[in-house]
């Protein structure tokens, strides 16, 4: 598929505008439809997916963040917060229809889809027309062209193939189970599933109807019972997504605040030296305190504790001097040596001793002279019973640490460090909540502003909470849900079937298993693919370091990254503009997977991306991402230097002007005109 002509009239930000995007070649496959934030490539955008979809879900969602409009409120508008799809200037002037019309070629010839508004009386019609301009001219109209379209470009292909640069890290961020199933269906792997659902109906139709009465009542109410725990699970899934959509937006709030209460700090003060020194002084506490754990811990009662010590030498210096002390040492000492000069030293006996004998007699010698050794209640009154050479052992370690002045010093001045350090740090973080440099208004507004957000970080970690405690209780339901089924199909093996309904379910489960195990090899192929080429492609990309040696891609194609050590990289540890880039490898690899013949369209195509992976894009992504790339930049995303590395790969361009804001004129001609006259000299 490739776009030959787009065509928009009243829609969004354009009364009239026409794009001839024909001719594009290998090595000249870029459109550049370049223009000021405000000026209309996000509505050139919105416009392909409206002709393709109608205002879907998603189009509805990205009007407010944290609110999804109904298809009438995202057409009509809705007060203020939204004026509706028709054009601001059109709509003064009493103009009541918008369209957008696109042409594209297939091997089979042309076609030409149009979709138009009528909107008038606080109401809208929409129509949708396709002509097919082949040798046999077809039209289509309503759900006839929508299924046209509908496989052509899919709906959840529209993400993957039309999209904001700024926000597709969240490709990398989330592996939601919406963006999972989208995926999958990207790959073809969902047709199996679908197909499986409808084997699975077929032998359950099947089998009901050759069942008992009885029978069928009791698979009946396990089959009720089996749904009202997936309606459970499924409310808490919507529970859980609503959770989402509340903490990313609490999220976005507390960035938006912590900008605001940074710049108002960096105004009223040397905010950035103090957080450098707060930094420096919170590695130094964190290391002091880890030193000083390791070192103070396992002595510290003996250190502390100089009374009892002294106490303890005492009472073992009596044990190891004492009478009994020395005579349990000395006969200590010949048990140890005698047993072995008597029976292993030569002369030996004639004739020897068996091995029987001798272990006797060593046996018999030792319990001899053991009856001799006092016992360790004989060297001291009290509680303290040791024998002597533990006695020794413990007199030792004590008379140390009677004598370690300089280490008890040594570890006090050492808690003066951290004391002091953990001082210095607090005095830090007081100065930069310090508002005396500001009015008191303004103070007063700051503290607010700082209390909210403190709530706002709380409600999170609530949410947290909620979401585990969710994920939880959806783990117990799966498990219940997986008992049920069983139970199901246990029952469903006792429900009499007649012959003929009998071999027809095995034909069908017979069916069902062939295509569940070849869907799970595709799944395999497609995942191992998947991961070969986002790697690939993620090395052309990521040239700058090698935070992330490898890309995995699970079994539900989530993704996980592995460092040289194939230790796990936290997602919180990448930055806005590797993530960008890691989602810019998986939709390159999706499409390379995939083999999906679609134009792609990029808006803010260079969005959080340093200057060095910016040349990476500009020189190995979209000369190469597909036979037709349509490229929207501002001119501080691509500048006269960015702008030569692609001008030989571009094969069409237009300026997009708008100073008014509704009414877009859509200029062709290069962006950056001296740059182009040089390149074409």
């Amino acid at each position: 598929m490739i776009f030959e002509r787009i065509e928009i009239l009243n829609l969004f930000s354009y009364r009239q505008a026409v794009f001839d995007l024909s001719g594009p070649v290998p090595g000249r496959n870029i459109a550049l439809i370049s223009g000021r934030n405000g000026y209309g490539k996000t509505s050139f955008l919105n416009a392909i997916k409206l002709l393709f979809v109608g205002p879907n879900a998603d189009l509805c969602r990205a009007v407010q963040r944290g609110r999804e409009l109904k298809p009438k409120e995202y057409v009509l508008g809705l007060g203020e917060e939204w004026l509706g799809i028709m054009n601001r200037q059109a709509r003064r002037r009493g103009e009541t229809r918008c369209e957008v019309r696109i042409r594209w070629n297939e091997p089979d010839g042309p076609v030409e889809a149009l979709r138009r508004w009528d909107l008038s009386g606080g109401a809208y019609e929409e129509t949708l027309e396709l002509d097919r301009l082949g040798d046999t001219q077809r039209h289509l109209a309503g759900e006839d062209a929508q299924a046209f379209l509908g496989e052509r470009l899919p709906e959840d292909y529209l993400s993957y193939f039309f999209y904001d640069g700024e926000q597709i890290q969240q490709l990398a961020e989330a592996a939601r189970t919406q963006q999972i199933e989208q995926m999958e269906r990207l790959l073809n792997i969902s047709k199996i599933e679908t197909l499986l659902e409808y084997l699975d109906k077929v032998a359950k139709s099947w089998r009901n109807e050759a069942a008992q009465a009885s029978q069928r009542y009791r698979l009946c109410q396990l089959e009720t019972e089996l749904a009202a725990i997936e309606a459970k699970d499924a409310a808490m899934g919507e529970t859980a997504q609503d959770l989402d959509r509340e903490r990313d937006e609490l999220e976005r709030l507390i960035r938006e605040e912590d900008r605001y209460l940074d710049d108002r700090r960096a105004a009223s003060g040397d905010e950035g030296r103090l957080k450098s020194d707060a930094a420096r002084l919170e590695a130094e506490l964190e290391s002091g305190q880890a030193s000083l754990a390791l070192a103070l811990i396992p002595v510290a009662p003996l250190l502390v504790n100089t009374g009892p010590v002294r106490a303890g030498i005492e009472a073992l210096e009596r044990i190891v001097h004492s009478e009994a002390g020395s005579q349990a040492q000395a006969l200590q000492a010949v048990l140890q040596d005698l047993p072995h000069d008597l029976f292993d030293k030569p002369p030996q006996s004639s004739p020897p001793l068996t091995d029987g004998q001798r272990r006797f007699y060593r046996n018999r010698l030792q319990g001899l002279l053991t009856a001799f050794i006092p016992s360790p209640a004989d060297f001291l009154e009290g509680p303290l019973h040791l024998d002597s050479g533990h006695a020794r052992e413990l007199l030792a370690l004590f008379q140390h640490f009677a004598q370690a002045d300089q280490e008890r010093l040594d570890r006090a001045s050492d808690l003066r460090t951290l004391t002091q350090t953990k001082r210095r740090l607090a005095d830090i973080r007081e100065r930069l909540d310090d508002l005396s440099g500001l009015s008191g208004d303004e103070q007063q507004e700051l503290r607010r502003r700082k209390a909210a957000n403190d709530d706002r970080k709380k409600r999170i970690g609530a949410i947290d909470t909620e979401l585990k405690l969710l994920g939880r209780q959806r783990q117990d339901l799966q498990r219940d849900r997986e008992l049920k089924a069983k139970e199901i199909r246990d029952q469903e093996r006792q429900v009499h079937l007649g012959e003929h309904a009998r071999r027809k379910v095995q034909r069908a489960q017979d069916a069902r298993d062939f295509f569940a195990a070849y869907k799970d090899a595709l799944r395999v192929s497609k995942r191992e693919a998947l991961e070969a080429e986002i790697n690939r492609r993620f090395g052309q990309l990521m040239t700058s370091h090698g935070m992330i040696r490898t890309i995995r891609v699970d079994d539900h194609f989530r993704l996980h990254f592995l460092d040289r050590e194939d230790e796990s990289v936290a997602m919180g540890s990448l930055s806005a503009g590797m993530k960008q880039l890691v989602a810019t490898a998986l939709l390159w690899a999706l499409k390379e997977v995939s083999a999906k013949d679609v134009p792609l369209a990029i808006d803010t195509p260079l969005a959080r991306i340093d200057h060095a992976h910016q040349v990476n894009l500009l020189t190995r992504y979209y000369p190469f991402a597909g036979e037709q790339v349509i490229v929207l930049p501002t001119d501080a995303e691509l500048d006269p230097g960015k702008y030569a590395l692609l001008l030989p790969h571009i094969y069409r361009e237009y300026r997009l002007e708008n100073p008014d804001g509704d009414d877009t004129d859509v200029v062709s001609g290069p962006m950056y005109e001296a740059v182009a006259e040089v390149s074409n000299g």
